[in-house]
């Protein structure tokens, strides 16, 4: 998939609803230390910016009635940016650790702050 590293390995696994895998860029902590992101008083240390990529998409939430499904609007190969917190790391569970690896997170689709262009670097961001 285009802007994964050669040789990474998607985990077999399947997104439900309006999950998604995403897989986390490296450089994605240095975001936090942009200096023109306005930060509330109450951030914390964990509550950093990431900047992920989609590569697995769950075929979306249903409706209200439950009649049809709310398909997810991200594209697969997208650059997301994201709150770290709210995206369920496998490094912090660690039976999923096993199958999906430290490069991927599964994130819902309503946690998406920005999609990003494939140019923009990390220093543009917020200038």
């Amino acid at each position: 998939m285009k802007g994964l590293p050669k040789g990474t390995k998607i985990p077999p696994v399947r997104p439900m609803n309006g999950q998604m895998l995403v897989y986390l860029e490296q450089d994605a902590d240095s975001f936090s230390a942009a200096p023109s992101i306005v930060k509330p008083d109450s951030a914390k240390a964990d509550h950093v910016f990431r900047i992920g990529r989609v590569v697995k998409k769950g075929p979306g939430e249903w409706n209200r009635k439950k009649t049809k499904r709310l398909p997810i609007q991200v594209e697969l190969g997208s650059r997301v940016l994201f709150i770290k917190f709210v995206a369920t790391h496998t490094k912090t569970a660690e039976a999923t650790q096993v199958v999906l690896g430290d490069d991927f997170a599964f994130l819902r689709e309503q946690d998406i702050l920005l999609e990003l262009d494939e140019e923009v670097s990390l220093g543009d961001i917020g200038q």
